[in-house]
């Protein structure tokens, strides 16, 4: 983030928007980060977007085994 803002120039605002509204689920699909809309839609950018969410999921829920 330092680096966008001193490189950059991006503002405060700016960061929040691109961190806040344009990654994550949008930032994957390039339409939404509702997953409802990217379930509704037949682009392949959206079904790739929910196979990595999904993924992310099962890799999170993994119990690993105690040592």
């Amino acid at each position: 983030m330092l680096y966008l803002m001193q490189e950059e120039h991006m503002s405060a605002e700016a960061l929040m928007d691109l961190l806040y509204r344009e990654s994550g689920l949008k930032g994957l699909s390039g339409i939404s980060h509702d997953m409802r809309e990217l379930e509704a839609s037949d682009k392949p950018e959206a079904a790739q977007a929910i196979e990595y969410f999904v993924f992310r999921i099962r890799r999170s829920l993994v119990v690993w085994p105690r040592c």
